[in-house]
């Protein structure tokens, strides 16, 4: 997998010393490029807390993409916990949101999870919940 990641992170700390803030398009680059360097946690950890203190809120683009980190280690019930916690951040889930979780279906065999770090956990609230 690739590195990009480490530089997609590197640019985003960056941005505040070149008076440029970071939002929510810098913000799902990072996280796409995360997902692509299999960086899930990495991935978690700024969706979960440094969007929130540099209060950059999610969209569903944000989502869509966490939907697809959080199946590659949490199968098919974690992206579809996700999908299920759109309501609450006010969202309304797109044919890409829908995509993510029928791709984790489609990845992970019903009943299971992909194995990639425990399953069985889910994603509320904006924090990461690994059993």
């Amino acid at each position: 997998r690739g590195l990009g990641w480490h530089a997609a992170l590197w640019l985003l700390a960056e941005m505040p010393a070149q008076q440029v803030l970071p939002n929510r398009v810098t913000f799902n680059a990072a996280l796409s490029a995360c997902q692509h360097g299999g960086q899930w946690a990495v991935a978690l950890a700024l969706f979960a807390t440094t969007m929130p203190e540099v209060q950059v809120r999610p969209d569903i683009v944000t989502y869509s993409i966490l939907m697809d980190v959080v199946s590659e280690f949490q199968g098919w019930p974690g992206a579809l916990s996700l999908l299920g916690e759109l309501r609450f951040a006010a969202l309304r889930p797109d044919e890409k949101a829908f995509g993510s979780v029928l791709g984790a279906c489609a990845r992970t065999p019903f009943g299971g999870s992909s194995g990639g770090g425990g399953g069985g956990g889910s994603v509320s609230g904006g924090e990461a919940a690994l059993a």
